[in-house]
């Protein structure tokens, strides 16, 4: 883990035993990459009066995002931004913070927001802020399109009845015969 080494370089005496790695992986579990860099540039940048080994407590005031909902929501958005003056939407985009993919999904999808672009973006970002804000904290595993289950799941959660022939090989064998 590069903050680790770079944390290391600022305390060489601290001894990092394999209980402090796997502890700091899993403090630090739960930030984003971009979380991560901005709370070790703060960590840098903010005068010490020890010289001992920051503790992951320590480490993560610096990373006010992950406490501050709104604070952590506007970092994301202004991700989403950047994906959109980026790619736009023809390009599918996978999201590092759970949240965010699923607050799109909330939000009726990546395509519908990059059409809303434009007059509409201050709405869409208010929403956003507000649906990012409500699922701060939580982790999120969508399902992967096409993969077992996933197709009873999509039918089931928006209520629909479930077709009747839904391999789509059988329906054409069904069609040609």
């Amino acid at each position: 883990m590069q903050t680790l080494k770079i944390l290391k370089s600022q305390h060489p005496h601290q001894q990092q035993t394999p209980e402090l790695l796997s502890a700091w992986h899993i403090g630090l579990d739960r930030l984003s990459d971009r979380e991560i860099e901005a709370a070790l540039k703060r960590y840098l940048e903010t005068p010490r009066t020890t010289d001992f080994f920051p503790t992951l407590g320590e480490f993560l005031r610096h990373a006010p995002e992950r406490l501050d909902p709104l604070a952590s929501a506007k970092t994301a958005w202004s991700e989403v931004q950047d994906a959109l003056s980026r790619y736009g939407h023809w390009a599918s985009i996978e999201w590092h913070d759970s949240v965010i993919a699923e607050t799109l999904r909330r939000m009726g999808g990546w395509v519908r927001l990059c059409r809303s672009y434009g007059e509409y973006l201050p709405m869409r970002r208010k929403e956003f802020l507000e649906i990012y804000t409500d699922l701060h904290g939580r982790q999120f595993n969508p399902l992967v399109p096409g993969a077992p289950g996933s197709r009873q799941i999509s039918y089931q959660q928006r209520r629909l009845p479930e077709p009747q022939n839904s391999d789509p090989v059988k329906r054409l064998e069904t069609q040609a015969s």
